[in-house]
């Protein structure tokens, strides 16, 4: 079963204790079951990063709500539910850029102790205990070994870290794509403390008793919890955005659309950490924004009309070089730095890169020049993160004066690179 924990954390500022911070901060929640949008009983822990205090709050009304105010300074959610995997979440006021926070914090069902199935060790019950015979064994047991994520389902990379209490012996081992899962036959009874690791996920530590001896292949899914990360985008001129979509670039090839809610000038979800995102925003006159992020553990918020519109047509601009040279000229230099910008604001514009030269010279020499100034251009977009995907160059030499060869002043229109962004 899998339950989903929705926390409406309203962050609101009592009053500034300086032009950088809060004097406090206030969080009200709501806990429910995401499948039947019933009330949870939970209990929200604070504990802040420096030691200096901590507080308890257990959400006790019908509603399932809650509300409490801290300090302005890094704390940890702590949140559990009984039966459900506690989850925990870094919060840094310093990266609110409103006074207003948003969380959906998923919770996913215990795997409690039990003979020869792997557990939380959390869910230990005292008392267990492993006879050992001290006579070969005929019989054995194989247990299989696959970490997913709690919420997906899906198999994940892991690393994973077996001890065995008779002997203290240590066996490591590596999960991969190719590989989603191992295999252990063991000879004896035994209890194994199990400690598995993956990116952006909090450490599982479990226990298996291997109790049963029975020649038979038993399946363990340890369920590890994604570090969380939640997007608030902060809607500043609501009743000018048609739409909002948001995008897992990592998660497919076509990228993945998350879901968004709304809660008064917000939009909110759940991201997965570290993975990349596009976010657009389409206005009600025609134009669109576009902003790229990578997610990172905590909240992640943005300011809407803090995005440059990009006009849907196509945009032609022209950039002109130095004679004999890559340099381009100041003005045109300018101008690049702002296509660079449009581009790093619209993850869906792509661009195609002309170079031409005017007609001094060898032809020849001129058609490599005209390329080499394409390419220049196309690797300096590169070092400033544009996907190469994104980006296409060729090179006419002097096939294609924009004027007549016959000035100096004529000769310094040719000797450009035009570009087409689309």
């Amino acid at each position: 079963m899998k339950v989903i924990i929705i926390i409406y954390c309203v962050v609101m500022m009592a009053t500034l204790a300086n032009s950088q911070g809060l004097a406090s901060v206030k969080i009200k929640g709501i806990i429910y079951d995401a499948a039947t949008k019933t009330p949870l009983f939970g209990e929200i822990n604070i504990a802040y990063k420096d030691g200096t205090s901590s507080l308890k709050v257990t959400q006790t009304d019908s509603e399932g709500k809650f509300e409490l105010t801290v300090l302005p300074k890094e704390f940890s959610l702590k949140i559990q539910s009984k039966g459900y995997i506690v989850s925990n979440i870094s919060i840094n006021p310093a990266d609110l850029v409103v006074p207003l926070m948003i969380c959906e914090i998923p919770l996913v069902m215990q795997q409690r102790q039990q003979i020869d199935q792997i557990y939380l060790q959390s869910t230990t019950v005292k008392g267990h205990k492993i006879e050992r015979s001290g006579q070969p064994n005929k019989s054995n047991t194989t247990h299989s070994f696959q970490a997913i994520d709690g919420i997906s389902g899906k198999p994940i990379i892991a690393d994973f870290k077996l001890t065995y209490t008779q002997t203290n012996k240590i066996s490591e081992f590596r999960t991969m794509p190719e590989q989603p899962s191992f295999q252990i036959v063991f000879n004896e009874k035994d209890i194994i403390a199990i400690e598995v690791l993956a990116d952006n996920y909090q450490k599982y530590m479990g226990n298996l008793i291997i109790e049963t001896l029975d020649n038979q292949t038993h399946n363990n899914t340890p369920k590890l919890i994604r570090k969380l990360s939640f997007l608030n985008l902060i809607l500043t001129k609501k009743q000018d955005i048609k739409q909002i979509k948001v995008v897992d670039k990592t998660s497919t090839k076509e990228g993945s659309i998350i879901d968004l809610h709304d809660e008064e000038n917000i939009k909110y979800g759940l991201l997965n950490s570290q993975n990349d995102y596009e976010i657009n925003v389409f206005y009600t006159d025609g134009t669109k924004s576009l902003a790229n992020m990578k997610a990172k553990e905590g909240i992640n918020q943005l300011v809407i009309d803090g995005f440059k519109s990009v006009a849907i047509e196509p945009v032609f601009e022209t950039l002109y070089f130095e004679q004999s040279t890559v340099s381009l000229k100041a003005e045109s230099k300018q101008k690049f730095e702002e296509i660079i910008e449009k581009m790093k604001q619209s993850l869906l514009l792509k661009i195609e890169i002309t170079g031409h030269t005017d007609n001094t010279g060898d032809y020849k020499q001129n058609q490599y020049l005209a390329e080499f100034r394409a390419k220049y251009l196309a690797n300096y977009l590169f070092n400033k993160g544009i996907k190469t995907d994104r980006i296409s160059v060729k090179g006419d030499g002097s096939t294609k004066p924009k004027t007549e060869n016959n000035t100096e002043e004529n000769r310094s229109q040719n000797r450009r690179v035009e570009i087409r962004l689309y």
